[in-house]
């Protein structure tokens, strides 16, 4: 798919403004998954496991809904995308 891990640092942080996938910088997400960088998040709904094996452990959520807020880096206000975050601590 084009415009998904196409930089040079194979980065996740691709953002698409109107149709041209750009590189957004890091960001820091909040706590609980609220929203990162400038973007609130509001969930819809969430996946979630959580595994304790003593010697593995996973604990994972992944919730979908929208975002809104101003793209990271500076860039253009987003009135409503659709998107999913993710939590994934794990001990192998």
């Amino acid at each position: 798919m084009d415009g998904v891990h196409d930089s040079p640092q194979a980065s996740e942080r691709s953002v698409w403004v109107d149709g041209v996938p750009h590189e957004a910088p890091p960001v820091c997400f909040e706590p609980g998954l609220t929203g990162v960088g400038g973007l609130r998040f509001t969930e819809w709904s969430a996946r979630e496991e959580r595994i304790n094996l003593l010697l593995l452990r996973s604990d994972y959520r992944q919730p979908f809904g929208t975002f809104e807020g101003e793209l990271p880096g500076g860039g253009p206000r987003l009135a409503h995308g659709h998107g999913v975050m993710e939590r994934h601590d794990v001990r192998w």
